[in-house]
């Protein structure tokens, strides 16, 4: 076994796209073993270095095997990436808390925490949008911003046989999704309730209201794990943990609120859920029931919700408790 090239297909192959991983890693490591063939011991390491130099980095051979431009954003451009998003979240939020600050200072005004979470959450959907756009932009562009320093194969991250890349275009969407939702429900905490069509009618969500603290703080949660997550760039024990117990969290959270709007259902004398199914045409046809409607669309989004949380929640803890096989992509083929 070869220490640095292990540690050179495992930095490549944390870069591809999982399907083509093991094909592409295994074709590599039969190349680079049989260059190094017939080497002395003694020079076998200096060799090794030599090779993976004239290789390259990690990221500009992933990124060679994406002719067809596959990827949202590439392996070549994805380290910048990660670090210009953490700059600009983080400008974003102290932008938003240091304004705060100075209307408390200098203008005196009290704090409201609902108002404080809008400001900061409202501003992360367009930063997050704008980062990923002018990136996907680059990457259509085929831009090239390659570090200029030497690439060190030495300094190439040690094995870590128990870990797995993960999937940076879901865990994107993912962080999209929540941050787009928690504006919404924020703005609904705001102004205590929803515009129905032209702004005239109206309706309250008196589950959703009483709720929100608990659900924005699991929205929060969820997406700064899946912000770690995509930071770090694998599976690990921790992050699998992390994650659990944010699935954990947000279900105990789906539920009371499936149970919440039940509970105002059977107050209201309305039909259960599948019942409302039934009946949502008598619902649509009377004016007077536009609350109802909603009410019965929130239940069932979070029902569907819940559902499938907790099939994320089992495959989380099959993996934690029976964790797959090493790589194949990354068990030497030679020894």
């Amino acid at each position: 076994m070869n220490e640095l090239i292990e540690r050179y297909l495992q930095a490549v192959g944390r870069l591809l796209p999982q399907k083509r991983r093991g094909d592409i890693i295994a074709e590599m490591r039969s190349s680079l073993y049989d260059t190094l063939e017939g080497q002395p011991p003694e020079k076998e390491r200096a060799a090794t270095i030599a090779l993976l130099e004239k290789m390259g980095p990690p990221a500009q051979v992933a990124a060679a095997y994406d002719p067809a431009g596959s990827y949202l954003i590439g392996p070549a451009l994805f380290p910048t990436f990660k670090l210009v998003l953490g700059i600009v979240f983080c400008a974003v939020i102290g932008a938003q808390l240091l304004a705060i600050l100075l209307s408390v200072v200098l203008a005196g005004a009290g704090i409201d925490p609902l108002q404080m979470v809008g400001d900061i959450v409202g501003g992360l959907p367009t930063a997050l949008g704008m980062v990923v756009l002018v990136f996907w932009v680059l990457q259509r562009l085929e831009v090239d911003v390659t570090h200029a320093e030497q690439f060190d194969p030495t300094r190439l991250p040690e094995l870590d046989k128990e870990s797995r890349s993960v999937d940076r275009f879901g865990l994107l969407l993912g962080i999209l999704i929540s941050v787009a939702f928690l504006t919404f429900l924020t703005q609904f905490a705001l102004q205590g309730k929803f515009a129905w069509v032209n702004g005239q009618n109206w309706y309250e969500n008196p589950v959703i209201h009483r709720y929100f603290p608990v659900m924005a703080l699991s929205l929060l949660v969820a997406i700064v794990v899946d912000v770690a997550l995509l930071l770090y760039g694998r599976w690990s024990l921790g992050m699998r943990l992390a994650t659990i117990g944010s699935k954990l969290f947000s279900l105990v959270v789906l539920l009371l609120l499936v149970v919440g709007h039940n509970a105002w259902f059977a107050a209201a004398g309305l039909p259960g859920l599948f019942e409302g199914l039934a009946a949502l045409p008598t619902l649509v046809e009377s004016g007077g029931q536009i609350a109802a409607m909603g009410m019965w669309a929130f239940r069932l989004a979070f029902v569907v919700a819940a559902v499938v949380t907790a099939l994320e929640l089992i495959g989380l803890m099959i993996r934690l408790v029976r964790p797959s096989r090493v790589i194949t992509e990354f068990v030497p083929a030679r020894g």
